[in-house]
């Protein structure tokens, strides 16, 4: 398994900020222009030879909080 590249390495720590790929690939150093599919193949690259990048990211989180989130992110858009 080769190294990360620094650029993956700052993806992988900027992902968790929004959970937004396409951002995170952007905050990375990833080009605005290639951004959406970089962040996409990120999140599906076996990164570091552990698990694949997402489902080490999304580790801790339960399929509980997601629906919370969600629920109150719904309510919040419709509320303003």
């Amino acid at each position: 398994m080769r190294p990360l590249t620094a650029k993956q390495q700052r993806f992988i720590d900027e992902y968790p900020v929004d959970l937004n790929a396409t951002q995170a690939a952007r905050r990375a150093g990833y080009s605005p222009k290639t951004a959406f599919v970089i962040g996409y193949e990120n999140l599906k690259k076996d990164l570091g030879g552990g698990p694949r990048c997402l489902d080490s990211l999304m580790g801790g989180i339960s399929s509980d909080s997601v629906g919370f989130f969600l629920v109150k992110h719904q309510a919040a858009s419709a509320n303003g």
